[in-house]
């Protein structure tokens, strides 16, 4: 024998819906007091979208793709991208100069000038989409791109699209100049590598050159100075292979920053550069929000006029 369940005394989605409808006719047969709730409701919901504070959020969106050139010779792109903007790009030197060159948070930079930073941060939105940089890339494999987007939310339009083109100006500097720095102080150790090499190599030969001295001198008997010499020319050749192998890493490395130091390495490309929509269209959009909510809202209107009516009659 099955047990009795109270989901079983519930009433099923067909039941509900019968109900609401029910609730809406009798509403509707009350047409004064609809007129006036939904008269009432009316002036809340055009009062809200005509007079009501907006905020904007424009978007500033770019495309970063990397370069085709050999990916292990290059500053290696971040994976959590979204995180690494938002704690190495977006530090506090330069949020401090974009609040007081728009004047934002004016009273709260006063009072508490960390908390102004705490509350900027709040207001910025980072989002990352079409990530491939998560996955890894061989040497032929096609570039690698990510779709990086920033917003900054605020009442005044204008701050709002300035400061979002700011903040985007400000990650493509930021990477533009660390990846340059990285770049150049890879060639830099790679030319130190190949001195170094260089330096070993030349020392090398001018051990193999005094062993042969040596062997002219006693005679070519002397086995063990023999040994030494082959060792030594053994040597010389493993030491001139990772000279060159240096040399032709160098080459690469010095071309690489070159590249990046004229701006041509990972190219940033703006999809959106954070641009609101103009007057007509906020209108048109206002007029869809408010056709919407009346369109929901006032058969809510006439349910909540049935479900209050002292009345007990059926419909």
């Amino acid at each position: 024998m099955t047990s009795h369940s109270w989901l079983d005394d519930e009433a099923g989605v067909g039941t509900v819906l019968w109900q609401a409808v029910q609730l809406g006719v009798r509403g509707l047969r009350i047409p004064i007091q609809f007129a006036l709730a939904a008269a009432l409701f009316v002036v809340l919901v055009g009062g809200s979208i005509l007079f009501g504070k907006q905020t904007y959020a424009p978007h500033y969106v770019l495309r970063v793709v990397e370069t085709d050139r050999d990916p292990s010779s290059l500053p290696r792109p971040r994976r959590e991208l979204a995180e690494y903007v938002q704690q190495a790009v977006f530090t506090s030197k330069p949020l401090f100069e974009l609040i007081r060159r728009y004047q934002l948070y004016p009273s709260l930079s006063v009072k508490n000038p960390r908390a102004a930073l705490d509350a900027f941060r709040e207001d910025v939105e980072v989002r990352v989409y079409r990530n491939y940089f998560v996955e890894e890339r061989s040497a032929g494999g096609a570039p690698r791109s990510v779709r990086l987007s920033v917003g900054y939310h605020a009442q005044d339009p204008n701050i709002a699209t300035q400061v979002t083109r700011d903040l985007g100006a400000l990650i493509v500097a930021h990477e533009v100049a660390m990846r340059r720095d990285q770049s150049a102080a890879a060639a830099s150790y790679a030319r130190h590598e190949v001195a170094g090499w260089s330096q070993v190599y030349l020392s090398r030969t001018r051990e193999i050159q005094l062993k042969r001295a040596e062997i002219e001198r006693v005679g070519q008997g002397d086995a063990q100075r023999q040994v030494e010499l082959i060792s030594l020319l053994g040597s010389q050749a493993h030491l001139l292979q990772q000279r060159d192998q240096s040399q032709k890493r160098q080459a690469t490395l010095a071309l690489d920053a070159a590249l990046e130091g004229r701006g041509l390495g990972m190219s940033f490309d703006v999809v959106d550069d954070a641009s609101l929509s103009t007057g007509p269209e906020q209108r048109k959009i206002k007029l869809m929000l408010g056709g919407a909510s009346l369109l929901i809202g006032l058969p809510l209107v006439a349910m909540a006029v049935g479900a209050f009516n002292p009345s007990s009659g059926r419909v």
